[in-house]
């Protein structure tokens, strides 16, 4: 947080370029729909003035956009997370209890001496080691 209240003038020109950006696609894409748009460019216009012109003017917004930025970072990780989890690894791990899969090959065979696998056995040579992989 300290890195949003120490900011340069840089990052607040770029800030209101950005939001300039942004308020003039939405006003073109309501403009192609036929809606109002004046609103939207009059906003659009006053952060590119302000940006270019007075851009410590941005600082209170800026750190209002960046804090609000992360609170949305904290909800949108930990609801993407909930939703990874329960709705696609607990599924899939209920149907591999269900029908009882092994994945990991962990059977216990008593009359097994051991669990090593075979090997198949490659003659090797010269060429082998030039292309290890």
């Amino acid at each position: 947080m300290t890195e949003v209240k120490n900011a340069d003038v840089g990052k607040f020109k770029s800030f209101g370029i950005t939001m300039g950006v942004a308020f003039l696609v939405i006003s073109s894409i309501l403009f192609f729909k036929h809606k109002s748009v004046v609103a939207y460019v009059i906003v659009s216009a006053v952060f590119f003035l302000i940006a270019i012109v007075i851009p410590k003017l941005l600082k209170p917004l800026y750190i209002f956009w960046m804090r609000l930025a992360l609170v949305l970072s904290w909800v949108n990780t930990r609801l993407i997370l909930f939703l990874l989890f329960y709705l696609i690894f607990t599924p899939i791990g209920l149907i591999i209890k269900i029908l009882r899969i092994d994945l990991l090959d962990r059977k216990i065979d008593k009359t097994k001496g051991t669990y090593w696998k075979d090997k198949e056995k490659k003659e090797f040579g010269l060429a082998s080691y030039e292309r290890q992989f």
